[in-house]
């Protein structure tokens, strides 16, 4: 081929060759500029299949535009004697190949951020427009000479409607250094491949962050994190193995790269971060760190929870608004989690004297989301029920209970009670579902809650409540109370006091609350949101001008407006003012009014110790 041409297009060099045909350099004599140009060899261009993919790639890499994916130009078709030569014409790309670029040492922290923050967001990119690469790799990755990351290859992209299909039969017994490309046999490079992808499932965008999470182990380490001398080893590896931390490879990298690295290798996708979006913005996050000096790295590191908020509290405007939610994780925790942290068992102490010394300690316990079995539309009921429970057990102090925030984890992705034992480090569960039915006769609330000790598995206590939707206080109470008992927790008579105060009488205010909570916590900071969040709340308070916690989240809310930057006037800093003094003057002991109040002095008087004062009153 070098020295023909095919159109205008005089091909100079050979550029490499895969299972979508062979690439050449080549001199567009129109343009006067040189081109990449992938022809599809004649055999293969009278296979059907191959013929459609080759048009289909033509067509993924048309639809996407980012300066580190590569360009498309043209797709042609030139007749010759030997009959129709079909070829694209792309950005010619020049520089190397990432695979070239890691020492077996791994690359330097600040290296590793210069190549994985722009990988990462040519993936978010490909996603965004409903491509697949189903091909991540080092070997299609190009850095320029200018430093340019550039994502090649899209050969085996595909669109989410697609499927791959699988024979088992066909995986060969030597790991190959060419994709598998062949019909019926898994698409993509084993070493890079997802435990999905090998085992011939549908595939969506996280199967390409498990492949980028295969480069981020590599590029930190040296080393692929899964190993194996032949393909069924490796597969093995892929689908069973958990690889060692990168920080644990090399302790002068921060653990935080570590965290990030586990979860897009989890073998769940579930569990895995759900867009490239999230990986890039994880990153770039934690380079800005770094840079600042807020994370050192290795073993004299921050914790998560410090590291965010000793950044977002160093800067007098946050740049991001997705920032002020890891503010809002931090102080919960604290807030929630104040009675103090499980006892970790002490070297050389038998598990025996743990279970005695356990037994001695306050029982630690977490209620996870409850599940709606309702409507759509009452999943903000559902999560106002799990977050209620959980605040009325933290006012009992012979309790210690994890964070609803925590909690908030599991909501989507229910692991056995075991791994949330060991992640969390509770005693106990309480988990149940909520169901809402309406009809002509009235409201009723289904609440079903369950009580497991998390040593053996044992389910505790169990009970159906199924009630007029006006006795929901009166359920929460109960419920609240019967774990106390069963945990065999004495209660303080202002304790018991506590559990059965209800908020308010009004349980349209009490609903209206509940939204405003509900769309609170959503990580959707756009105005349009943070209205609605301000709407709850003030109908909440016109309902019942004595509700206290609507009071202190609309203080809460109107603060937050104004952090974001939506109105700055002083107007709106009067309006968060009078939400806060009208909360507090209606109660100001209770420890959840404190804590939403605590944000006026957060985020509008930027005084943080009177802030840290309320969220841990």
């Amino acid at each position: 081929m070098i020295g023909r041409t095919l159109s205008h297009y005089k091909i100079t060099a050979k550029l490499g060759e895969g299972g979508m045909g062979e690439v050449y350099r080549a001199e567009d004599t129109t343009l006067g500029r040189e081109v990449a140009l992938k022809v599809l060899p004649a055999e293969l261009a009278e296979d059907p299949e191959r013929l459609a993919r080759f048009e289909r790639e033509a067509k993924t890499l048309a639809a996407l535009d980012h300066p580190n994916i590569v360009h498309i130009y043209s797709v042609e078709t030139t007749i010759a004697d030997e009959g129709p030569i079909r070829f694209l014409t792309m950005q010619l790309v020049e520089g190397r190949r990432l695979s070239e670029l890691i020492p077996s040492s791994g690359l330097p922290l600040k290296r590793i951020f210069e190549l994985a923050i722009p990988l990462a967001e040519a993936l978010a990119g490909a996603h965004e427009k409903g491509v697949v690469h189903r091909d991540v790799k080092p070997d299609n990755v190009m850095v320029t000479e200018a430093g340019r990351v550039k994502v090649l290859d899209f050969g085996l992209a595909k669109l989410r409607q697609e499927s791959a299909v699988v024979e088992a039969s066909e995986i060969p017994t030597e790991i190959p250094d060419e994709p598998l490309t062949g019909e019926g046999r898994i698409l993509g490079t084993m070493p890079y491949m997802s435990p999905e992808q090998l085992e011939g499932k549908d595939l969506d965008a996280r199967s390409d962050i498990f492949s980028l999470g295969i480069i981020l182990h590599q590029m930190a380490t040296g080393q692929r994190p899964f190993q194996g001398d032949t393909s069924v080893s490796l597969i093995s590896a892929i689908v069973k193995d958990t690889p060692p931390s990168v920080d644990t490879v090399r302790g002068e990298l921060p653990h935080h790269l570590a965290r990030i690295v586990n979860r897009c290798l989890e073998k769940n996708p579930k569990r895995r971060y759900q867009s490239a979006i999230d990986v890039y913005n994880d990153l770039d996050d934690l380079h800005r760190e770094v840079e600042s000096g807020v994370v050192s790295s290795g073993a004299g590191e921050l914790t998560s929870a410090e590291r965010q908020a000793a950044a977002r509290a160093s800067r007098p405007l946050w740049p991001l608004a997705a920032a002020a939610a890891l503010v809002i994780v931090v102080v919960m925790a604290l807030w929630l989690s104040r009675r103090g942290a499980p006892t970790e068992q002490a070297p050389g102490v038998s598990g025996e004297s743990a279970a005695a010394a356990a037994e001695a300690r306050a029982p630690m316990i977490v209620v996870l989301p409850f599940q709606n079995r309702g409507s759509s539309e009452d999943e903000y009921f559902a999560d106002g029920m799990t977050e209620e429970i959980t605040t009325r057990l933290a006012g009992v102090s012979g309790l210690r209970v994890i964070s609803s925030t925590s909690a908030m984890q599991y909501k989507e992705n229910r692991p056995p009670v075991k791994q949330i034992a060991e992640e969390l480090g509770v005693d106990y569960v309480l988990d149940g579902s909520v169901r809402w039915a309406r009809g002509d006769s009235g409201s009723r609330v289904r609440i079903t809650p369950q009580l497991v000790r998390t040593a053996d598995d044992t389910q505790l206590w169990a009970r159906s409540y199924d009630r007029v939707i006006e006795d929901v206080f009166a359920i929460q109470s109960e419920i609240a109370s019967e774990v106390v008992a069963q945990l065999g927790v004495t209660l303080l008579e202002p304790e018991r006091e506590e559990l059965e105060t209800r908020p308010t009488e009004n349980l349209e205010a009490y609903q209206a609350y509940l939204r405003g909570k509900f769309r609170q916590h959503l990580a959707d900071f756009t105005e349009g949101n943070r209205r609605e969040v301000i709407d709850n709340f003030q109908r909440s308070v016109e309902l019942d001008p004595d509700f206290a916690l609507a009071y202190a989240g609309l203080a809460h809310a109107q603060s937050f407006y104004y952090r974001l930057g939506y109105d700055l006037t002083d107007s709106r800093r009067q309006m968060a003012r009078k939400a806060f003094d009208r909360a507090l003057a209606l109660d100001s002991a209770s420890p959840q009014v404190l804590f939403e109040t605590g944000f006026y002095h957060y985020y509008i008087e930027q005084d943080f110790d009177a802030a840290l004062a309320k969220f841990l009153a």
